[in-house]
């Protein structure tokens, strides 16, 4: 993986989720790579496809609300 700015590094949800909110996009971009790879690996934790929903769904709003995750 690189800096997280390509689309092949992002869980194909979060990319889709991120091209539909520009302020939530704009938030993920200036996150360091740190911030950035906790992020992925957060959603991409162990469980079901609806638990990865809810992941995304929380990371969306944080990042929309340009509010820490964790």
């Amino acid at each position: 993986m690189g800096d997280y700015n390509e689309p092949e590094d992002l869980p194909l949800g979060l990319m889709m989720q991120l091209g539909t909110n520009m302020n939530a996009m704009n938030t993920f971009a200036n996150l360091s790579i740190s911030e950035k790879e906790e992020i992925i690996n957060y959603i991409k934790g162990d469980g079901m496809e609806e638990d990865v929903r809810g992941r995304i769904e929380k990371v969306m709003n944080a990042l929309e609300n340009n509010q820490s995750l964790f």
